[in-house]
């Protein structure tokens, strides 16, 4: 297993290979949208390289490359980036691609066969003891698989927000809750579950967190855990088609027939549902769509 985290990632997306890249795939070889695609890339440009930003020299800037933590296109613009150096990674033709590549905007996680594939990538850091952390998470490599529980560093005091704090009740629950939720959801087995559902109560209990507080958050959450695992009966749907001329009553007459279906209508098979798809056309395209 291997960890390669990309070092400033917002600061570095290149805007233009970017807005190439993203007009690329949405125009390119169809149109997949209705916006021009020059109207499209100038409205993208205009909230990436046109916004301006006070410096604490009181002086006005234009950021001209790169996008902003906490914008809403950074994300977007950062995956889009990434997305355009991993088609550009050396592996894709002349190397062995890893079994395993995830990412998590900035974050990627790496598993191979051999050190080739490794060695092609320079400051990748590598498991110790088949084990290291991604995303606070501790991933460790099984003979045949992967198990995770949650990353604790060793510098981790075990503090957290004071059960006597004076702070809005909510925010003291969200505390537990969060807490219970990483226990149910980042441990692969019941024993390392229950062992950190052991250590957070105690944590919780040395932040003056009381005790009953706690065991109700933890047996709510693991009834609804529970609950959520069980396993759903199978359905399969149905599909009924309708084709109909549009017209200004057209949601009346959508209505009209659904109660119709649903009424009168019923599978054989309980399990099974029907799905009506409905679609109008007008009288342009009323002979070209059959």
């Amino acid at each position: 297993m291997a960890f390669m985290d990309v070092e400033s990632l917002f600061t570095n997306v290149s805007i233009n290979e970017t807005l190439d890249f993203i007009c690329h795939r949405l125009y390119h070889p169809e149109q997949k949208i209705a916006i021009p695609e020059i109207k499209h890339r100038l409205l993208l440009q205009a909230c990436t390289k046109e916004v301006p930003f006070y410096w604490p020299d009181s002086k006005m800037y234009m950021q001209c490359n790169g996008v902003a933590m906490g914008s809403p296109l950074g994300v977007l613009f950062a995956n889009f980036y990434m997305e355009y150096i991993e088609e550009e990674m050396c592996w894709q033709q002349h190397h062995p691609k890893p079994g395993i590549y995830a990412r998590y905007v900035g974050d990627i996680f790496i598993s191979v066969n051999t050190e080739e594939v490794v060695n092609i990538i320079s400051n990748l850091e590598t498991e110790q003891n088949s084990k290291f952390p991604f995303l606070d998470i501790l991933v460790r490599r099984e003979a045949a698989s992967f198990s995770t529980e949650v990353y604790t560093k060793s510098t981790n005091l075990g503090f957290c927000l004071n059960g006597e704090s004076e702070c809005p009740e909510q925010y003291r629950r969200s505390v537990i809750n969060a807490f219970v939720k990483r226990a149910l959801t980042d441990y692969s087995t019941w024993t390392a579950t229950n062992a950190e559902l052991k250590r957070i109560t105690q944590l919780l209990g040395n932040n003056n967190y009381p005790m009953q507080e706690i065991n109700s958050v933890i047996r709510h959450r693991l009834d609804n855990f529970i609950r959520q695992q069980e396993q759903q009966p199978v359905t399969s749907n149905i599909k009924l088609s309708y084709s109909g001329i549009m017209s200004s009553a057209y949601k009346d007459d959508e209505k009209a027939l659904k109660n119709i279906i649903y009424k009168n209508i019923k599978p054989t098979d309980p399990a099974s549902k029907i799905d009506l798809l409905i679609y109008c056309k007008t009288k342009k395209t009323s002979n070209l769509v059959s």
